[in-house]
């Protein structure tokens, strides 16, 4: 009896070290999966925009074709027909050249499913997202001084922008939608790379730094300096050799983790 209780155990453990494994298994194909073709539509969107930058003209005149998905219409964009109305919706009806944060977006979801890059994907949609109407409203708010406003169809910043730009411009004038889409643009930037913060910190301290009063405070100051770095500078070598020794090995575990 004792013997067969533990060859029930040992069945039992199997089944569950088999249910164990399978999981992560098919985790990790639907990831994969998922990857590649997040990789593979970032590919296809870049390559339709850039063609239908080049060739928007050419094809305008087919997306109100009936006959458009005949073998015998032929299309100019690189994309084909499929990729020439992909292109059209997020260019010409949403965000103009700020569609171009489309295929960055399906590139890091690829990354990310992939396990090349660790991302927060719903930070990462948002500020893409954000990226995209800030650009939309840039670019539509630089042209409407122009008279070049019907670049691609619906504008350089899509029709998005170009109706939100005007509708501004009705409601504050064109001073007052100068700050608001400034604005919206930097505090985009600022939250994509926080280190612009610092470096603009930087450059306001600079400019307002005082001067020094006399040349010669400045060349017995910089004669200071000069003795100091002297002194200091055998050990900010090694810190130095310290640091890109450092860098090199978190570099190798970066690259041997993923």
């Amino acid at each position: 009896m004792a013997k067969k209780e533990r060859t029930k155990l040992t069945k039992e453990d199997k089944l569950k070290a088999k249910a164990e494994t399978e999981v992560p298994k098919r985790k990790d194909a639907f990831y994969l999966i998922c990857g590649l073709f997040a990789i593979a539509v970032s590919a296809f969107t870049f390559f339709s925009l850039i063609s239908y930058v080049f060739n928007w003209s050419a094809d305008q005149s087919l997306l109100h074709n009936k006959d458009m998905f005949d073998a015998a219409v032929e299309v100019e964009n690189g994309g084909g027909k499929v990729g020439l109305l992909w292109a059209d919706f997020l260019i010409s009806r949403l965000f103009g050249l700020g569609a171009f944060i489309v295929p960055v977006f399906f590139l890091g979801v690829g990354l990310y499913c992939l396990k090349l890059k660790k991302i927060k994907l719903l930070r990462f949609f948002i500020l893409s997202l954000v990226g995209c109407i800030a650009v939309s409203l840039v670019f539509s708010f630089i042209f409407s001084f122009t008279r070049v406003d019907d670049w691609f169809g619906g504008g350089a910043g899509g029709s998005y922008g170009y109706f939100t730009i005007e509708w501004l411009i009705n409601m504050i004038g064109a001073m007052g939608t100068g700050c608001i889409v400034a604005f919206v643009f930097v505090v985009w930037l600022i939250l994509v790379n926080g280190k612009i913060v610092n470096s603009f910190f930087e450059w306001v301290e600079r400019i307002t730094a005082p001067k020094p009063a006399n040349k010669e405070l400045a060349e017995e100051e910089n004669a200071e300096d000069t003795e100091t770095t002297e002194d200091d500078s055998e050990p900010t070598d090694k810190m130095c050799l310290l640091i890109i020794l450092q860098s090199i090995s978190v570099q190798i575990i970066i690259n041997c983790s993923f």
